[in-house]
């Protein structure tokens, strides 16, 4: 394979994770099933890395490591 090559076949598996179809599958398992970027990257086959580009490129707002927002505690 020459540098050529690869750089071909690195743009066709990024462009792979780029579409529509696949953004939005990423925001509906992230959004309203509320799983981890990792849980969904193990699920579609790419990396931790790709899914946050990915959502993050979309807009979405990620959640802090660890678990979800925290409200903010009522005093009595």
């Amino acid at each position: 394979m020459t540098g050529r090559d690869a750089v071909r076949s690195t743009t066709t598996v990024v462009a792979k994770w780029r579409t529509d179809q696949v953004r939005d599958e990423m925001q509906r398992r992230y959004l309203r099933q509320g799983q981890s970027l990792r849980r969904i990257a193990r699920a579609m086959g790419c990396a931790y890395g790709t899914v946050h580009g990915v959502l993050t490129t979309a807009g979405v707002r990620l959640r802090p490591k660890g678990g979800g927002y925290r409200r903010k505690r009522r005093t009595p």
